[in-house]
């Protein structure tokens, strides 16, 4: 359960740059490797900010969270994104393969981006989801992410736990990509391991400590199920 000091509540566009801001720090010694060939400027972080707010205001099947302690701090967010069928990819139903092609685009990368690292990375996770997913409706998190200063204070699981809520209620599966380092903790809430990603920036000349050059991402799957409880 979370502190009582947390709240959880849907972001807001001009809440995004606090979201941003979490997502960089969270992702400082794991993703941001691939993500950026060096330090990202304050105009990528903007970027990302922008790109957000642009989900909030533009994506009826995106849904974006962040947690926040009683001064009003940020401390985690999550991004869930519902992929299924229909105008706005609401609707539970087999999805045509033209709406499944349609999720799993290439995102536009940032300034500090390697082109050749971001096509790849992107296109390695769109190849899996075709693979294990296919036509069925999902819900996906996309980002589940915590502040460094605010780890362990509950806030990552009650953001998990909504989306599990919501892919209950719809009866559909949950499909996300685990780090090392999440994925005991989504094995607690009843996702299954379906198979391991290995990227590794060295294949494109990159050098560094193994731990930042090699990353292995988890593909884990959770079956709709009843209502949600505490970790097993």
């Amino acid at each position: 359960m979370p502190s009582s000091n947390i709240t959880i509540a849907p972001l807001t566009p001009s809440s995004s740059p606090l979201y941003a801001a979490v997502r960089h720090e969270s992702f400082k010694q794991t993703l941001n490797y691939i993500l950026y060939a060096r330090e990202p400027s304050q105009a990528s972080l903007d970027q990302v900010a922008e790109n957000v707010a642009k989900d909030i205001e533009t994506k009826p099947n995106y849904f974006y969270f962040l947690a926040k302690d009683s001064e009003g701090n940020a401390c985690a967010g999550a991004k869930w994104q519902f992929n299924g069928t229909g105008k706005d990819g609401m609707e539970v139903g087999e999805r045509s393969w033209e709406e499944v092609e349609r999720e799993l685009t290439v995102p536009e990368g940032y300034k500090e981006s390697d082109p050749r690292v971001w096509k790849a990375f992107f296109n390695m996770l769109n190849g899996a989801k075709r693979e294990i997913l296919g036509q069925r409706p999902y819900l996906i998190l996309q980002t589940l992410v915590t502040h460094p200063n605010h780890e362990r204070k509950g806030a990552g699981s009650a953001l998990l736990r909504w989306g599990l809520e919501q892919a209950d209620a719809k009866g559909v599966e949950t499909y996300l990509e685990a780090s090392q380092i999440g994925a005991p903790l989504y094995a607690r809430y009843g996702f299954q391991p379906v198979k391991d990603l290995v990227f590794d920036l060295r294949d494109f000349g990159y050098d560094g400590p193994e731990d930042k050059m090699r990353q292995v991402f988890t593909l884990m799957i959770r079956s709709p199920q009843g209502k949600v409880g505490s970790p097993a």
